[in-house]
C-alpha cells in the first residue's frame, strides 16, 4: 500500500471518529434537553419564553421535545381566561419546531382567543393586538398582520376560535372552526406567501353570519391579496365586503 493510501486512509478514519463523537455529543445534549423539558425546570423555561413571546402570564400543563428537535407544550392557557368573556388565550397543544436553514415552523391545535378593544382603541392581550382591526376590514388585513412574521416563521392553526369584544366586553364580531396556514410560495424569482383560510361559521360586525368559507390567496411585500381559490356558501352582500377583494 502506498504512502497516499495509507493517508487517505488515516483521514477517512478520523473524520469517521469525528461524526461518531458529534454524534455522540448530540445524543446526550438531545436527551438533556427531552429529560429537562419535562421537568419543572425546563416547562418554567419555556413557559418564562412564551409569556415573553406574548405579554401574558401563563399556565402550561406539560412540556416535551419531539424528534427531530420540536418543542411541543400540552394546555397553554393564560391566567383568569374564559373564551367571549375576557381577554386571553388559550391552545390544547403548541408545537415549535425550530430549523437551521429555513422559517421556524409553529402549529397550534385548538387555539382560543378573545380580543377586547379599550378606551384608547387598542386591543388586549396586546400580544395579539395585530388582530383586533381584521373583522372591521377584509381578508387584505390577514396578509398585512402575517408581514410580521412569515420571513421567519411558517404557522399552521386547527380548530381555531375567535371573539372580539368591544370596551363593554359585549361581543361584536366572533369566528368559529378556523383553519389557518401560511407559508412562502415555491415561485422562482419571487418572494410570495401562500395563504389558506377556512372558517366554519363567523358572525361579522354587522350582525350577519357566514358559514363554511374558504379562500386561497398569494401575498407579496407590494401586494396583500392575490386570489388563488374561493369556495363554500354563498356570502350574504353585507359580508361580501369583508370576503370578496375585487382589487
Amino acid at each position: 500500500m502506498s504512502g497516499e493510501e495509507e493517508k487517505g486512509k488515516t483521514k477517512k478514519g478520523a473524520l469517521g471518529r469525528l461524526l461518531a463523537a458529534l454524534l455522540i455529543v448530540w445524543f446526550i445534549l438531545y436527551t438533556t434537553a427531552f429529560v429537562l423539558a419535562r421537568m419543572d425546570v425546563g416547562r418554567n423555561f419555556i413557559r418564562g419564553w412564551m409569556e415573553k413571546q406574548l405579554g401574558l402570564e401563563l399556565e402550561i400543563e406539560a412540556t416535551s421535545l419531539a424528534l427531530p428537535f420540536e418543542i411541543v407544550m400540552d394546555r397553554v392557557e393564560s391566567k383568569g381566561f374564559q373564551f367571549g368573556i375576557k381577554p386571553g388565550f388559550k391552545a390544547s397543544e403548541i408545537r415549535i419546531s425550530p430549523r437551521l436553514f429555513s422559517p421556524t415552523h409553529v402549529s397550534v391545535l385548538r387555539g382560543e382567543l378573545t380580543l377586547v378593544r379599550g378606551e384608547d382603541g387598542t386591543w388586549t392581550p396586546t400580544g395579539f393586538s395585530r388582530l383586533g382591526d381584521i373583522p372591521l376590514r377584509n381578508l387584505t388585513e390577514v396578509s398585512r398582520v402575517t408581514r410580521t412574521f412569515r420571513k421567519e416563521m411558517t404557522f399552521h392553526l386547527t380548530e381555531g376560535s375567535i371573539a372580539w369584544l368591544d370596551k363593554t366586553e359585549l361581543e361584536i364580531a366572533s369566528a368559529y372552526g378556523i383553519s389557518f396556514d401560511v407559508l412562502p410560495a415555491s415561485i422562482p424569482e419571487r418572494t410570495l406567501y401562500y395563504h389558506h383560510l377556512v372558517v366554519y361559521n363567523m358572525l361579522g360586525v354587522d350582525g350577519m353570519r357566514v358559514h363554511d368559507v374558504e379562500r386561497e390567496w398569494l401575498s407579496s411585500d407590494s401586494k396583500d391579496y392575490i386570489e388563488i381559490n374561493r369556495s363554500g356558501k354563498p356570502i350574504p352582500d353585507s359580508g361580501r365586503q369583508f370576503w370578496e377583494i375585487t382589487e
